[in-house]
């Protein structure tokens, strides 16, 4: 799975394990965040000297080469007694050091170890220095913890390789500039090559230390390492194959809380939630766009190509000159417009005689779209049209008329329109209606008044939720963030957070739970909330927005922790509602 956080890859090595710090693109359920990754620190230049150590090379070569042959009865004899080979092997790929759970190694050293590994995968840091290598082989106690603690200040690093001793199919690292730990999922039988290296040629004295546990099996319907959390659930199995969302069926396999094609990072690619075919007449992706009208048929074939040129009115991608279309209840802009685009050419591949390609991003990484020039905005379609900064015609609307598609006009785009809670009806057709939908479900209208419930300093000490009668319908509390309470979580879509407080529910059936956290400080912050399938888990769905804050999921039976938070060091009083539903 690439992602679990909705305020959004490991490597192909990192497959054969669950390893701690392969590198990934950042938040949600993500393998390689949730399982840790290792920081990675500045250093100063601690290597050796260069010349210095050619010397030495020197020095050595040459006394090998005079003792060569010299006594030979005496290496036999040493051979025979098992001393050359060593009763502890040397701590190469060829004779690594065993190591085994609960191992504790307290006088280790690289000095005198060799220099061959170099370039790991895992790192771009030069680990130039001497290394020492370790054999470990899985056994059934397969959630392993790797500590090393450098003793002499030599700045040494930490990392895990297959069997093959292949640094460039390195597992996992820890590259810091002090104490390293790693931790992997190891499979049952198969060994793996643990190597203390040193960072631009440092060598010196450590300690190492393993500790093994019970991992989770995934798939198996038990809980193996008994915290409560079966498969799936559990984080350590958030990267296996046994996990992944299948896109159909109705369920959700990767307990992320978002079901098939509502999973985008999972299933955005996937067939089962694309327009399959662009010409068969059927909306095959149910996003109630057909054929040429759905995105997906951006540059089909299937969509020939129409007559309109960059900026012209179009709904759908065969009206356009070069079969795209930003349509309307797509991109917002009235009318739909006639485009070239590319998703990474800052060219649009040549955009026709009269536009220009804009970065729809503003931040240099696009998607690209050929738009329509201007000076002013008689060069622009008349009252769909403006022209932004003098440069280029961009779609606005000031009036739900001109929203042909969606009939509302909200912020300038053409919107879906709100749910008008006074009037029967799904006005929204979000499928839920007046208080069943979250637009209204907070309304006094729907909910008389607020329960004053502060969250717990802690997340052991949560404050529970009572939930509705049945298990549907609103709930709606209050609490204060106060500087007492304390920073005890970082949020899987934060990385400047405020202190926290921690609530917890428990459904013993399945419902669709939509989450509204508004800040009520004074002007408002950034509210964050987040879920966890237990205190020690990471988080498996997180959002962040400015003043009220949205959450929609779909959970299963089962006790779930619901963190309050908030952006950038926000604290004060946040309303906290709950709306369930059938899935």
């Amino acid at each position: 799975m690439t992602g679990r956080t909705t305020w959004v890859l490991l490597a192909a090595a990192c497959l054969a394990v669950v390893p701690v710090g392969c590198s990934d693109d950042d938040s949600t359920h993500d393998t390689a965040d949730d399982a840790g990754d290792v920081d990675v620190e500045v250093r100063e230049d601690v290597g050796p000297d260069a010349d210095a150590d050619g010397d030495e090379d020197v020095g050595i070569d040459a006394d090998v080469e005079e003792d060569e042959g010299v006594d030979a009865d005496a290496e036999a004899e040493a051979d025979a007694d098992g001393e050359a080979d060593g009763d502890v092997p040397v701590g190469t790929c060829d004779e690594p050091r065993p190591l085994a759970c609960g191992d504790r190694l307290t006088a280790e050293s690289t000095a005198a170890g060799g220099a061959e590994l170099d370039g790991y995968s895992c790192t771009s840091y030069p680990e130039t220095g001497p290394e020492t290598v370790y054999s470990l082989v899985g056994t059934a106690q397969n959630r392993v913890t790797i500590s090393m603690t450098p003793s002499t200040g030599g700045d040494l690093d930490l990392f895990l390789l297959g069997a093959d001793c292949a640094p460039a199919a390195c597992l996992a690292a820890s590259a810091s500039t002090g104490s390293e730990n790693l931790t992997f999922t190891a499979e049952v039988g198969a060994t793996y090559r643990v190597v203390v290296d040193g960072f631009e040629g440092a060598a010196g004295g450590y300690s190492l230390e393993v500790t093994c546990a019970a991992g989770e099996i995934c798939g198996n319907g038990a809980d193996d390492n008994g915290n409560g959390l079966v498969d799936c659930m559990d984080s350590q199995c958030w990267s296996s194959a046994a996990c992944d969302e299948t896109c159909t069926g109705g369920l959700d396999e990767d307990y992320d809380g978002l079901v098939d094609c509502l999973d985008v990072a999972d299933c955005g690619a996937d067939a089962a939630c694309a327009e399959r075919s662009c010409d068969d007449a059927v909306d095959n992706d149910g996003d109630g766009a057909t054929d040429c009208a759905d995105w997906d048929c951006i540059g089909s074939a299937d969509c020939p190509a129409g007559l309109g040129a960059v900026g012209d009115a179009c709904t759908s991608h065969a009206d356009c000159a070069d079969r795209a279309c930003l349509l309307e209840a797509t991109w917002g802009w009235p009318g739909g417009y006639c485009t070239k685009w590319s998703t990474e050419d800052d060219t649009c591949g040549g955009c026709p005689s009269g536009s220009t390609c804009y970065d729809y991003s503003g931040w240099g990484y696009g998607p690209y779209f050929c738009l329509r020039g201007c000076t002013d905005g008689t060069d622009c379609r008349t009252g769909v049209q403006v022209c932004h900064a003098g440069t280029v015609c961009v779609g606005a609307c000031t009036d739900g008329a001109q929203c042909t598609a969606t009939g509302h006009c909200g912020a300038g785009l053409c919107t879906t329109p709100p749910e008008e809670c006074g009037v029967v009806g799904d006005e929204d057709g979000d499928t839920r209606a007046d208080c069943a939908d979250p637009d209204c479900a907070f309304l006094a209208a729907c909910i008389p008044s607020a329960t004053t419930l502060e969250g717990g300093a802690v997340c052991s000490t949560a404050a529970a939720l009572t939930l509705p009668t049945d298990e549907r319908g609103a709930i709606l509390v209050t609490g204060t963030l106060d500087a007492a309470d304390g920073d005890d979580r970082l949020p899987a879509c934060g990385y400047v957070d405020s202190v926290d407080v921690f609530y917890r529910f428990t459904l013993t059936r399945a419902a669709r739970v939509s989450v509204r956290l508004e800040s009520r400080s004074d002007p408002p912050g950034a509210p964050i909330v987040a879920l966890a399938y237990a205190c020690e888990e990471p988080d498996f769905q997180c959002a962040a927005q400015s003043g009220t804050t949205r959450l929609e999921v779909t959970l299963g039976a089962g006790t779930y922790s619901l963190t309050v938070d908030a952006y950038d060091g926000g604290l004060g009083p946040y309303e906290l509602g709950l709306l369930l539903g059938d899935p």
